[in-house]
């Protein structure tokens, strides 16, 4: 999943709906940028209160992200849900 995205005068990026469905982001939420090996990363804080817990890819393994308490079986259902997306997208009739 990628974008390009453009910083308008006041420094501020808008991130796709997609993107913000796909990391349960919502207005307000904080998002962490770092340097890494690529370039400029972004990710959702996860210790923010409220945030959502999944698994994301790191490196091929699945790490859990987000804060206590969690429904293990809730996160593994939306990882799953996830990547049969991105694997074979739905289909309009």
């Amino acid at each position: 999943m990628t974008a390009t995205l453009t910083i308008d005068n006041n420094g501020a990026i808008y991130l796709p709906k997609s993107f913000l469905e796909k990391f349960h982001l919502k207005p307000g939420a904080t998002l962490l940028a770092y340097v890494s090996d690529e370039g400029l990363a972004l990710r959702p804080d996860d210790e923010m209160e409220g945030s959502k817990a999944s698994l994301v890819d790191r490196d091929g393994f699945l790490v859990f992200t987000g804060t206590e308490p969690f429904d293990a079986v809730e996160v593994v259902m939306a990882a799953r849900a996830d990547r049969n997306d991105a694997i074979s997208p739905r289909r309009t009739p």
